[in-house]
């Protein structure tokens, strides 16, 4: 018992803080992303070992003091370092030992540049805190780290960005939608920066206490304080965080309308501008119509040229974002009128959010993306409940009282998420009022607000699905048959290969971006490492190797979307290497599934070309001519299936509005659903083109087709909205402000 004591004490309850630390990461090895030598590790890690080193240090220091004994700090430090920092870095490497961890240099780099620089730092912290104070270390610890940890707070709450370098734990990319994160060079001149100023302060502190150098309680907080405050007002000139000032240099010119103020880059043409500022204010109308209310603030959005900037300058590449707070939209000028409504409507719902961030009571994600969800309620050129009704009846139920509890919304698939909580959030609206709404969204009280509980709404709610027709499987997995990112297998990691691996491919350095590609696999199935490869062989001349890895993993990603975009690239390369029948047969099980639009015109469009025996010309052709081809298949009869690909092209190729439309010039007659949504397609690709006139008349022959209540609801809103282009465009126009 005596020896047990005595080894519990050693080096002042040094294995107490190491089987602290050792059993976290016990239990951090079964979870899901935390569970690999990666990004998340290292982050939970660094934050652990910081709070850890810092509570040792002040009981070390304050042992020693009392013993005028602090020569004796340098030993238990110095094993503390090494035993903590190898602890989680041995046990978590097991997987790599038994074949299931990631990249061992990619985590081992994470580990390096987030976690050991924590260490350190909790350490100095620690000493801070012994030295300004002889009582209450521990408390002026645990303060000092909520004022660290609140400075990304303050520069997200304030500054038009979701990413944040932060001492403690390095970095946050900003969201779950970017899975690639690498240690870049900013990440590494930042941590060097930490250690610099945090390893000086502790030196210093140890040398006033060692009595080998001067310096008294006030010096010490003027050189914490000063350096401190002085990076936090340079960081934005530094990339370190991004103020206005800093995205106004990118977004340099702005145009302001009776609700707007927009920022966008000189690279964006005028015209282009003005399409989306109309927008933006009819938007703003419909969604006051909805809501029962306006912002109280004038609404900012933030459009950038692209992904790549909004990425660099926002932290979010793949995700558009709104601040409701802050009435600021955060939007990818190439991809904004996908996500423009939803995100205004996340700046009006700061009416009537809760807290700081105007936000759903306990900022539930299900509420806050359920109302965006329902004030732009289309998916894909569907319907939100006709996509609810969809997964409802094809196995992809959720419980929704799982759903509205924590964050189990991230727990599965986002676009199920993002579906069920938009139609179940319409659902309510229509059936008991905005108002009623409202209300939950500040008081996530079911009961209270409805007086009826969470699970007899949800009753309700599958009642009124049950009644919607939505019968089909292979559509259902094809929008639904995904993974969360957090069951993804060394997600971070795969991101940033896979980017790297297709940028290679884009600058034609095939063989290299084939190894990526190879070596991604090994990690497990990667639907875009697979279509990578196969575009790698074609490009080698190596089309059989194509067809056999398309065939040897299509089966494994039967029930996902996946299954049928791998099925219809395998169809190509079989046309492309002449195996006509097989490709044919591939091509008609897609088309006979009706999966998706999109997808079941491009096969038609490859069945034709195969009978006009044009098909292996149009797979190898350039863009021009695919578009000479389609348009000479409509050159006879009209080929319906064909003309959101041929609009496609069209912009693409920056073809004049007048040359795609001079090719509709004969009688269209809609009569299904296939002429109903190419007519459709036209009328959005005229709104683009800002033929406001000719976009109305097609967007009224669309709506002869009304058998597809799903599909109605889409047409009849985009001929709400050419008719409000036709009558207020100019007039709002000529108020627009530019600068």
């Amino acid at each position: 018992m005596q020896k047990l004591k005595q080894l519990i004490a050693y080096e002042y309850y040094l294995p107490v803080y190491g089987s602290i630390v050792l059993i976290i990461n016990l239990f951090l090895y079964s979870l899901p992303l935390v569970g690999v030598l990666g990004y998340e590790f290292s982050v939970v890690n660094g934050l652990l070992l910081y709070l850890v080193s810092g509570t040792y240090t002040i009981f070390l220091i304050r042992r020693n003091k009392e013993q005028k004994e602090v020569k004796k700090l340098l030993k238990p430090i110095g094993l503390f370092v090494l035993i903590t920092f190898l602890i989680p870095f041995i046990i978590i490497n097991t997987k790599t030992l038994l074949g299931s961890g990631c990249s061992f240099t990619s985590g081992l780099s994470f580990y390096f540049v987030i976690t050991l620089p924590s260490l350190f730092i909790g350490i100095v912290v620690g000493l801070i805190s012994n030295f300004l104070l002889n009582r209450f270390q521990y408390l002026f610890f645990i303060l000092i780290t909520l004022v660290i940890l609140s400075i990304p707070l303050i520069e997200i709450y304030y500054y038009p960005q979701v990413y944040f370098f932060n001492p403690i734990i390095g970095f946050f990319p900003g969201t779950i939608f970017d899975e690639a994160v690498s240690v870049s060079l900013k990440l590494i001149v930042y941590r060097l920066i930490n250690l610099i100023y945090f390893i000086f302060i502790g030196c210093w502190i140890l040398k006033i206490l060692l009595n080998q150098a001067a310096g008294s309680k006030a010096s010490i907080v003027a050189v914490i304080f000063f350096p401190a405050l002085t990076f936090f007002l340079i960081s934005p000139a530094q990339g370190f965080s991004t103020d206005l000032i800093r995205i106004k240099d990118h977004l340099n010119k702005t145009v302001t309308t009776d609700h707007f103020v927009i920022h966008y880059s000189d690279q964006i043409e005028k015209e282009k501008v003005e399409l989306a500022a109309i927008l933006h204010e009819y938007y703003y109308k419909e969604l006051a119509e909805f809501l029962q209310c306006t912002p109280s603030n004038r609404i900012t959005t933030f459009l950038f040229d692209n992904a790549a900037q909004k990425k660099e300058l926002f932290g979010s590449a793949n995700a558009d974002v709104a601040k409701p707070w802050l009435y600021q939209a955060y939007l990818s000028f190439d991809s904004y009128t996908n996500t423009l409504k939803h995100e205004l409507a996340h700046c009006f719902t700061a009416e009537f959010g809760t807290g700081i961030f105007k936000l759903a009571d306990w900022l539930n994600p299900s509420l806050i993306e359920g109302i965006a969800s329902a004030s732009e309620p289309y998916y894909d050129d569907n319907f939100i409940t006709y996509m609810a009704a969809l997964a409802n009846h094809n196995e992809y139920r959720i419980d929704l009282t799982k759903l509205y509890s924590s964050l189990n919304f991230f727990g599965q698939t986002a676009s199920l998420s993002y579906i069920y909580s938009g139609a179940f959030s319409y659902f309510l609206i229509e059936k008991y009022g905005i108002q009623k709404f409202k209300e939950l969204y500040a008081d996530l009280d079911f009961e209270k607000i409805y007086q009826k509980n969470l699970n007899e709404l949800q009753k309700e709610f599958y009642e009124y699905l049950s009644l919607i027709s939505a019968d089909n499987k292979k559509s259902a997995d094809y929008y639904f048959g995904r993974k969360s990112i957090i069951y993804k297998v060394c997600p971070r990691y795969i991101g940033v290969k896979l980017d790297d691996a297709w940028s290679l491919y884009q600058n034609k350095k095939f063989a290299d971006a084939g190894n990526i590609f190879n070596e991604i696999l090994t990690y497990g199935e990667n639907y875009s490492a697979i279509i990578g490869l196969s575009y790698v062989f074609d490009e080698l001349n190596r089309l059989p190797d194509a067809v056999r890895i398309l065939k040897e993993y299509q089966e494994k990603f039967k029930g996902t979307t996946y299954y049928y975009n791998l099925q219809f690239r395998l169809a190509d390369v079989l046309a492309v290497t002449q195996n006509f029948d097989e490709a044919k047969s591939v091509y008609q099980n897609i088309y006979s599934s009706k999966a998706n639009k999109s997808l079941t015109n491009l096969c038609a469009i490859r069945l034709r070309l195969m009978d006009e025996n044009l098909l292996i010309q149009y797979l190898e052709g350039s863009d021009y001519d695919k578009l000479s081809l389609l348009k000479r298949l409509n050159s006879q009869g009209y080929f319906y299936e064909s003309w959101s690909v041929m609009i496609d092209l069209s912009e693409k190729l920056e073809e004049h509005v007048d040359l795609f439309t001079s090719e509709i010039n004969k009688t269209i007659q809609v009569t299904d659903l296939i002429s109903s949504y190419a007519v459709f397609k036209l009328s959005e690709y005229l709104i683009r083109q800002g033929d406001f006139f000719k976009a109305k008349k097609m967007a009224g022959l669309a709506l002869r087709y009304t058998s597809d209540e799903n599909f109605n609801h889409i047409l009849e809103e985009n001929f709400k909205l050419i008719n409000w282009l036709n009558i207020n465009s100019k007039s709002y126009i000529n108020n627009f402000k530019f600068e």
